[in-house]
């Protein structure tokens, strides 16, 4: 038999859960000498069946010991690993002599491995990239396309600058970035603070100021302005546990979490999570208006949930190229996003590829009609721009269950080759890999 999980609360443990027997057997169950269902099968079975929550004590949890002297909890180094490859590139040049610009695309495309990118740069060394940018507009080569990403990293840079200016000095770049988010949060809170939150905001944005709070992979919980756990890792359980012991449906909050930001191989590529501990994924895509053979390549949101591709209208003068094409737009769209508002948008008909790292393509150049959103990313470089179902509808891919957030991609089934050390994973659940 197998059993069906009824909670119970105590007002020191929190919330305890015991097993009631059912009439039904679910196949993979393990039983007890009474019949009750010990290890019910978490990939299988109704979907009326209850978690099954760990018991927790939450008196005898070491919430007052830090985990953090240890060392930071780090991503694993397989995963710094391959960040580690995206900079491991020489400096690439392809100089233009004489005083008239190169933007011939049928010799451009001569030129070995021409690209936008700067891959042996940091995205977020912003001097770096402005002066790569210079470097390229004086080589002459598409120089429009580096006068728009120098105008896009000077804004960043002038962003970057803000930021510090306005928090105490020398704070680490996760600090500051979750600093502005918290506050941007407060100021939203302060004429309807439904869920008591700003006592949490207020005490957690102190802390960090005064560098009681880092950033390294931990959790705190926080209660009515208090905080009630030194860093620890998160654990689901847990997590249930101390909520409901400190009455936590309202007051009550998880820091660290959520991650400080709002974060190829051949033909295969490893997707790695934006930032550490945030669970969405950027990639670049190979973009250009249909008929245009200019190209560049964009960061893309990867977004399973977006039905249409989405652009800005900044991003407009980059793609229509050095002969500044007539903008066409196909049509209008009503979109409907997440927050129940709706908006209409133009649209227009461009193409998209992936490249793998050797710069060759693993797609073929599909045609997408894009949403062309209000906003330019050159004046305002957090707007983020979605893949739609470019993604989905071109490559194979697959999410691989071992804690690393990393998602699995390939033009060919053969080539999506997923980690070796996933046995225990693999018992409990059969990867569906597309045909």
């Amino acid at each position: 038999m197998t059993s069906v999980s009824q909670s119970i609360f105590d007002e020191k443990k929190g919330y305890l859960f015991e097993s009631i027997p059912s009439k039904r057997s679910l196949e993979g169950d393990s039983e007890d000498d009474k019949g009750t269902s010990v290890h019910p099968d978490p990939w299988n079975g109704s979907p009326w069946d209850m978690t099954q929550w760990r018991v927790v004590d939450v008196d005898k949890l070491d919430l007052d010991n830090s985990y953090a002297k240890e060392g930071d909890y780090k991503a694993e180094k397989e995963t710094k690993q391959d960040q580690s490859k995206t900079q491991s590139r020489a400096r690439a040049s392809w100089s233009r002599k004489g005083q008239t610009a190169l933007t011939d695309c049928d010799l451009i495309r001569k030129l070995p491995g021409w690209t936008t990118e700067e891959p042996d740069l940091d995205p977020n060394d912003f001097e770096a990239q402005i002066q790569r940018a210079q470097e390229r507009i004086d080589e002459n080569v598409m120089p429009h396309a580096f006068e728009w990403k120098l105008k896009y990293y000077q804004t960043m840079k002038e962003n970057h600058e803000k930021t510090l200016n306005k928090w105490p000095a020398n704070l680490d770049p996760d600090v500051l970035s979750r600093l502005d988010i918290l506050e941007g949060i407060g100021k939203d809170l302060q004429e309807h603070d439904k869920y008591e939150q700003l006592p949490n905001i207020r005490a957690i944005m102190e802390a960090y100021k005064e560098r009681r709070l880092h950033f390294n992979g931990l959790v705190t919980y926080w209660s009515e302005g208090q905080q009630v756990s030194q860093p620890r890792p998160f654990d689901w359980d847990e997590f249930v546990a101390i909520k409901a012991h400190f009455s936590g449906q309202k007051g009550f909050w998880v820091e660290g979490y959520e991650g400080a930001r709002p974060s190829l191989r051949a033909a295969r590529r490893v997707l790695l999570p934006h930032v550490a501990n945030e669970n969405y994924h950027f990639y670049n895509i190979c973009i250009r208006i249909a008929g245009n053979p200019f190209w560049t390549q964009l960061p893309f949101l990867l977004d399973t949930g977006a039905t249409h591709m989405d652009i800005y209208h900044g991003d407009v003068p980059l793609l229509l190229g050095p002969e500044r094409q007539a903008m066409h737009f196909t049509g209008m769209r009503s979109v409907d996003t997440g927050s129940g508002q709706r908006q209409n948008v133009g649209v227009m008909h461009i193409q998209v590829c992936l490249l793998s790292d050797k710069q060759k393509r693993m797609t073929p150049w599909t045609n997408v009609f894009a949403n062309v959103l209000p906003g330019d990313p050159t004046a305002s470089p957090n707007l983020i721009r979605s893949d739609g179902p470019v993604f989905r509808d071109l490559l194979f891919h697959s999410y691989v269950p071992d804690g690393s957030k990393r998602v699995f991609i390939a033009n060919k089934k053969r080539k999506l080759k997923l980690p070796t050390a996933l046995a225990q994973a693999e018992r409990q659940h059969e990867l569906a890999i597309p045909e």
